[in-house]
């Protein structure tokens, strides 16, 4: 699907507010007697499924059932259940979820990582599971990263985009461990613009007062050019749990229930269009 695609989408999504409060705890905590996995892999514990979890909304929040909520934590659950696996969630902010799996802290990440090379030589990337244009949030509703030239923007630390947004920023732009935290600083006017996933941006801002446009192309910001595809991230030396999370991933989106997953947290089934797998 084309970014222009995606950003006539924008206006389908419903806005939510999200409270969101950092926590750790047990997930699902109960595997049936009978149960029968429908695939062999290790994991960090052994019996459990240890899931990296922080605050992107909607495809992750640190609240909701077990300490988890989201679309990605829905995915994951369902994932768990068929795997015959209980839950264990790991909280953490942006920066540190990934390392938490390439250290083996933790078996998979979740918040819709962008299918990047960087990420691909440190960590398992599973299949995309949707599309998610890199988006302006911003009160004139500007598309384009040179108009944002010469004033403060923030991002949040992690993102794959980071560094080519300070080499065209430099000292002007701010990180945020989370979106929220960045959200709360472009409504108090500490910012004049946040630059984030659209998916998530268009839940996580304030849009009585903000607009989110899907950034133009832009050289010498890359994710401008084509729309990232997300996913979860797996330890790189566990093969078999990433293609066993493949292979129910391609389940789900076969039988409809990925796209039910998206709806139920008000996105549009349009942004399972992610094409072949590919890294950016």
């Amino acid at each position: 699907m084309s970014i222009k695609r995606f950003a006539a989408l924008l206006s389908t999504i419903t806005v939510a507010s999200v409270a969101l409060v950092g926590c750790s705890s047990e997930g699902d905590t109960t595997v049936a007697a009978d149960c029968k996995p429908a695939h062999t892999f290790s994991t960090v514990s052994k019996g459990t499924l240890t899931v990296g979890v922080t605050d992107m909304p909607p495809q992750v929040t640190t609240t909701g059932e077990g300490g988890m909520g989201g679309i990605d934590a829905d995915i994951i659950r369902l994932f768990a259940k068929a795997e015959c696996t209980t839950i264990t969630v790991q909280t953490g902010n942006s920066a540190a979820v990934i390392p938490g799996v390439q250290q083996g802290r933790s078996d998979v990440a979740l918040g819709g990582w962008n299918r990047t090379k960087e990420r691909s030589t440190i960590v398992s990337l599973s299949d995309p599971l949707y599309i998610d244009p890199l988006a302006i949030i911003s009160a004139a509703g500007t598309d384009t990263i040179k108009t944002l030239e010469g004033k403060t923007v923030g991002t949040v630390d992690g993102y794959n985009y980071v560094p080519s947004l300070k080499a065209v920023f430099g000292d002007k732009l701010k990180l945020y461990p989370t979106p929220v935290n960045m959200a709360q600083d472009l409504d108090a006017g500490r910012i004049d613009a946040a630059v984030d996933g659209a998916i998530a941006a268009a839940v996580t801002y304030n849009m009585d007062k903000f607009k989110v446009a899907v950034a133009q192309g832009d050289d010498r910001v890359p994710a401008t050019q084509e729309a990232a595809q997300g996913a979860l991230v797996f330890n790189l030396g566990n093969a078999e749990l990433t293609k066993a999370f493949n292979e129910f991933l391609a389940g789900i989106r076969k039988d409809g229930t990925l796209a039910g997953i998206l709806k139920n947290h008000n996105v549009p089934a349009e942004v399972l269009e992610t094409g072949d797998p590919r890294l950016i």
